[in-house]
């Protein structure tokens, strides 16, 4: 009776600890499997039946006088704590009377069923398919790649048409790039306006190339009805060869940059004296024009240059020196910058290049793709068209809707210089875009 006495007081001591309790409930479950029933039974037959027998009906006896909790044929079982107040404590958990978890063997044949169900796309297995399904799916991405390079190839280096005298250009009509601005009252405020349109021309070849009547200094002057002079230098450049002057190569004296430069600060020594030296008259020509030259009476300066800059392959930009004069837009912006503080009153107009051609080892080639190392003839463009749009300077284009690979036998006299006829288009643009037509 001892122990009935201690387990009673156990459970009067623990009734709240729950967690206890299930595990010494587990504990006395586990003693009485059948299993350990059938192994006392073995042990039974081994020491003999007398005093086992004796054994048994004491412990039975003990266990049906016990009333504590853990005696499963007490009456009052349904009361005990772990009914915890169910209705239905014969379907609880810890019933072990319950019905017994049904633990199926593993299916291995349960993927292929689950794949096997109506509605449901089979896998496929990969690894499985035949040679010949491999062959089919890398021979379509080659061929996929192969026509993606060679519409990129087509692209990039176009397609020669040919027109005739008959064939209907209007398909054919480019847009051009024009952007015009205009003077402001502030910009015109204290100049007097003598009555007279003047113009003075600067730039290169494409002013100098035909200097008579059918140049495009003259052409302008005829289809505006104004003065123009030309002080334009033979195969200058926009941007000078060395930031330091080199007195072995004086070109850069006659370079878009320092022509500006020299009519901000009216000094033409150092342009006079080199263009003393030089073998064409033109040059001493052009500097008496800018020593000369009122420019309080100057209405326009209108600037041409033909693709020198690209031939003699010199940089685009610098992205650190906006004004860097040895690069093609740093020399136009440092340019156009001084003239327009210098003569506020005065309109300035840029006109772009147009398609050229050049010698390479490889031949002749475009300008229009052919890239030195600085942008083929559409990059400089596009500087000319962000560097005068920033400074509110007026572009004409010339490189759309005047000279390209279907006409350039007929508009260019050689690889660069203009024809008539191309001088000619050039100017009638000119005079509708600027003095309408």
């Amino acid at each position: 009776m001892a122990r009935n006495r201690d387990d009673k007081r156990h459970f009067n001591d623990d009734m709240d600890d729950i967690i206890d309790l299930d595990e010494e409930m587990e504990y006395e479950d586990d003693f009485n499997t059948p299993e350990r029933d059938s192994e006392v039974d073995v042990d039974t037959e081994d020491y003999g039946d007398s005093e086992s027998e004796d054994y048994r009906e004491e412990s039975d006896s003990s266990y049906e006088a016990d009333e504590s909790p853990y005696n499963r044929n007490a009456e009052n079982y349904d009361e005990a704590l772990y009914a915890r107040d169910a209705e239905n404590y014969d379907e609880a958990p810890y019933d072990r009377a319950s019905e017994p978890y049904d633990d199926e063997p593993y299916d291995e044949d349960y993927d292929e069923d689950y794949d096997d169900e109506p509605g449901r796309r089979k896998r496929i297995d990969l690894a499985n398919l035949p040679w010949w399904v491999h062959a089919a799916i890398l021979g379509t991405i080659a061929l996929i790649i192969g026509a993606s390079a060679w519409a990129l190839y087509r692209w990039n280096t176009g397609e020669k048409i040919t027109f005739t005298q008959t064939d209907d250009m209007s398909q054919y009509e480019t847009e051009r790039l024009d952007n015009v601005f205009y003077l402001t009252s502030e910009d015109l405020e204290g100049h007097v306006d003598d009555g007279v349109n003047t113009i003075l021309c600067l730039g290169n070849d494409a002013f100098t190339y035909n200097s008579g009547d059918k140049g495009l200094a003259s052409r302008i002057a005829a289809l505006t009805d104004s003065t123009v002079y030309n002080a334009a230098f033979p195969l200058s450049c926009v941007s000078l060869r060395t930031a330091t002057y080199d007195s072995s190569y004086p070109m850069d004296l006659f370079s878009f940059y320092n022509v500006t430069q020299a009519m901000v600060s009216g000094d033409f020594s150092d342009m006079e004296a080199a263009a003393a030296a030089m073998d064409d008259s033109t040059y001493s020509q052009s500097v008496d024009v800018l020593q000369n030259i009122d420019m309080d009476s100057v209405d326009m300066i209108v600037i041409m240059y033909d693709a020198q800059d690209y031939l003699n392959q010199r940089a685009g930009r610098d992205f650190n020196d906006a004004d860097n004069p040895i690069t093609f837009m740093g020399a136009y912006h440092a340019g156009l910058t001084a003239l327009r503080e210098a003569f506020p009153y005065i309109r300035i107009v840029v006109m772009s290049h147009t398609l050229c051609y050049a010698y390479t080892s490889e031949g002749v080639v475009s300008g229009d793709t052919y890239d030195f190392g600085n942008g083929a003839l559409p990059t400089y463009l596009q500087h000319i068209i962000d560097t005068c749009e920033e400074l509110g300077v007026t572009f004409v284009d010339n490189y759309y809707g005047t000279v390209d690979e279907s006409n350039s036998s007929e508009l260019l006299v050689d690889t660069i210089h203009l024809s008539d006829d191309c001088v000619e288009l050039i100017a009638e643009h000119f005079k509708e875009l600027l003095f309408g037509e």
